[in-house]
């Protein structure tokens, strides 16, 4: 059973890396682009994690015991989350700051024209 809900909620995190933080934001506004590549290799490191740790299971019980594949692929996943998790978080703490220059557009770091 546990093994069951640990790879359900690899998954999850692996759907939340992959679909959830590569959507735009409230206000419309997408992530980077570099800012999706990063989101969807977490997401990959996830699932290549989740697989291994599966395969892991066609080890002998000997090496099994020795090398503990499955908690090296569950550190991985965990890690590439929290990557995702930060990497997202801060892009939204920067998006809701308010710009202290007029007209700047503080989601891509550039300056529009003022209003005349």
């Amino acid at each position: 059973m546990h093994q069951v809900a640990a790879g359900a909620l690899f998954l999850l995190l692996a759907v939340f890396c992959l679909f959830l933080f590569t959507r735009p934001d409230r206000a419309g506004v997408p992530p980077f682009p570099s800012a999706v590549r990063f989101y969807r290799l977490c997401g990959g490191l996830i699932l290549v994690a989740i697989a291994l740790a599966l395969a892991s299971t066609l080890l002998s019980a000997e090496v099994r015991h020795t090398l503990r594949p499955v908690l090296w692929c569950e550190t991985v996943a965990v890690f590439a989350f929290g990557a995702a998790w930060v990497a997202k978080s801060d892009a939204l703490f920067r998006a809701a700051q308010p710009s202290d220059e007029p007209g700047a557009d503080r989601d891509r770091g550039t300056v529009s024209p003022a209003p005349s």
